[in-house]
């Protein structure tokens, strides 16, 4: 079992500041944490943070702090009472790399008293931010002991990714320009990367193509559907032979074809099952590649609840008689603290409740179009590469530039509208609409709940 830990990076802007105020002198605080758990992970995610207050400081300096039991008692209740994991997060300013020896000293203490006091199974743990040095952290257990944790992320306007171990392997020639262009730290970050892209045809072959030749080191490919010979123009990897194959097993050949080591899981299945659905849970950042408005609902929701960042994409070409009115695209990030697709007007009610019927009761679907009922639906809609291919670009730039910053560090957008046929190019970083799910505080970062996504399943 890997356990990880996520930030909001609101939740670490609040952490930085805190920190600061120190001047030199340890400082810390503690963080409530949402949980995930997978079968191979448990991810925590913290979502509250309250500081250690200076009349609560019994004495602290460069290397050490020492804590009143007024301030970690309350600490401790409010964890039991709202049923998070408890974390105890602190400063090293002179940049010891990793947990001190007073640490290691005096952080059983603390956890036997959490375990005694905090209800129900959750885990808990600790945190240490070393001045100029990647975060470190661990679960201490029931019985004393500790075990490190894999991953820290912090998420937000940039993604964050701190490993306990890094891959100091030769990278692979043929990566060769791309190390020339960001550096063998981005390369080996590719390489740790678990991708899930929903939705294989036009755009989420391209990205998918773009994402196996940049080196990511794993991608997780859901799509329910089969090749028609209609997606030949714009999905990589197809041919006309290929009439009736589940398109995700196209993908996967395409990466065999390509062989530069990513692994390739596929699902030929939809993420309206809730099984399918809560394997989104496993990825580090996803690609929405799909038509649908309730596909795009749901992974609107894994950002929020699980702060695993969405990048969603759409193409739209209107024709009338064969004539271009208009062809437009978009590239959407989706995380906790920006606008989510119902806020933007990307996605309606109405549309979302068909889709659901559509696909688990096609006879009463087919009943609503007859009647006039079915809103309006975008069937059979054209599709040219050059389009879906550029949006697909955009988003994987989207990836790149939160990992790198190449954009420029202070950019926040988190939407780009592409109107093709205007030659234009739109921005737009829109806050969450109040009363919207995206602004209630109290469902960021929320982790695993009774009803997964707060939904009923089919």
């Amino acid at each position: 079992m890997d356990y990880t830990f996520t930030f909001l990076e609101s939740i670490r802007t609040q952490l930085a500041d805190h920190f600061a105020a120190g001047n030199g002198k340890e400082m810390a605080g503690y963080v409530f944490a949402g949980v995930s758990r997978t079968e191979h992970e448990t991810r925590f995610i913290g979502r509250q943070f309250r500081p250690v207050k200076p009349e609560h400081i019994i004495r602290h300096g460069p290397l050490h702090i020492s804590i009143r039991s007024d301030s970690y008692c309350p600490a401790l209740q409010h964890a039991d009472q709202t049923k998070h994991s408890f974390w105890f997060i602190h400063s090293h300013p002179r940049g010891y790399p990793e947990f001190s020896p007073q640490d290691d000293c005096e952080e059983p203490k603390l956890f036997s008293t959490a375990y005694a006091r905090i209800g129900g199974d959750a885990l808990h743990g600790s945190i240490v931010f070393p001045e100029g040095a990647a975060p470190v952290g661990r679960i201490w257990r029931r019985d004393d002991t500790s075990v490190p944790l894999k991953r820290i992320r912090v998420i937000g306007s940039r993604f964050q990714f701190h490993d306990l171990i890094i891959d100091s392997s030769p990278i692979p020639d043929f990566f060769d320009r791309q190390v020339r262009a960001f550096g063998p730290d981005i390369q080996r970050r590719l390489a740790s990367l678990h991708v899930i892209i929903v939705g294989g045809g036009g755009t989420g072959s391209a990205v998918a193509e773009q994402l196996i030749r940049l080196g990511v080191g794993k991608l997780t490919i859901i799509d329910p559907q089969c090749f028609e010979g209609s997606n030949v123009n714009r999905v990589y990897g197809s041919s006309v032979k290929d009439e009736g194959m589940p398109k995700v097993e196209i993908l996967r050949r395409l990466a065999a074809h390509i062989s530069l080591g990513t692994v390739v899981e596929v699902i030929p299945d939809s993420i309206y099952r809730k099984p399918i659905a809560e394997r989104l849970r496993e990825g580090d950042v996803i690609f929405g590649c799909t038509d649908e408005h309730a596909a795009r609902s749901i992974l609107g929701e894994v950002a929020l609840h699980y702060a695993i960042p969405v990048i969603d994409v759409g193409v739209r070409i209107h024709s009338e008689n064969q004539i271009i009115q208009s062809i437009s695209g978009r590239t959407t990030v989706l995380y906790p603290g920006a606008s989510c697709l119902y806020c933007r007007g990307r996605i309606d009610p109405r549309r979302v409740a068909f889709d659901m019927t559509s696909f688990f009761n096609p006879a009463e679907a087919a009943e609503r179009r007859r009647e006039g009922y079915a809103p309006e639906l975008l069937e059979n809609n054209p599709a040219v590469i050059p389009f879906t291919t550029t949006v697909a670009a955009g988003a994987v730039s989207e990836l790149i530039h939160r990992l790198t910053g190449f954009m420029g560090l202070n950019r926040r957008t988190t939407e780009v509208i592409y109107r093709f046929d205007q030659n234009d190019l739109g921005r737009n970083s829109l806050p969450p609409q109040a009363g919207c799910t995206c602004a209630d505080h109290a469902q960021l970062g929320r982790g695993d709940t009774k009803l997964f996504l707060g939904m009923m399943w089919p």
